[in-house]
């Protein structure tokens, strides 16, 4: 823990904040260094992103931080990064995690098991959020993942 996200933590609790808004204050005190970098990311990285502020499990996450963005005004790019945030998050949540699953645990024997299906499901959102975004920089082409190749 930091000393931003520990001074956040004491004053929600002597104020008594209920958790989703303590986890909300937490959440942006940990990404604040990440935000203004959004705009050019590419699938991967966006995908980390939306993992690690929970934005695929609970999807009024990306909503809510995009509000306290908003309120706190401290990004020029606001718009661009919240909007490619949230289809990069709807191109994800759109794979069908089930059927991902299903082919990735049909490994067979000394398959990795929970650990291969969660990095296929990471690949299949990677994949999804890189066919719906354009290149960062604006050149229309689809973000590519690093090592993966078209065939």
């Amino acid at each position: 823990m930091n000393a931003a996200t520990a001074s956040i933590e004491r004053l929600c609790e002597r104020l008594r904040v209920p958790v989703d808004c303590r986890d909300l204050a937490l959440t942006r005190a940990r990404v604040a260094g990440q935000l203004s970098a959004l705009a050019d990311a590419d699938a991967t990285d966006l995908q980390a992103f939306l993992v690690r502020i929970d934005a695929l499990r609970r999807p009024q996450r990306l909503a809510d931080l995009a509000a306290v963005e908003a309120a706190l005004a401290r990004l020029p790019a606001f718009d661009h990064w919240r909007q490619r945030l949230e289809t990069a998050a709807a191109a994800a949540a759109g794979i069908d995690q089930a059927a991902v699953a299903r082919a990735a645990g049909q490994g067979g024997p000394g398959s990795r098991g929970g650990e291969a299906i969660r990095e296929a499901i990471r690949q299949a959102q990677v994949a999804a959020i890189a066919a719906r975004l354009p290149v960062a920089g604006g050149s229309g082409q689809a973000d590519t993942t690093p090592g993966e190749a078209s065939s």
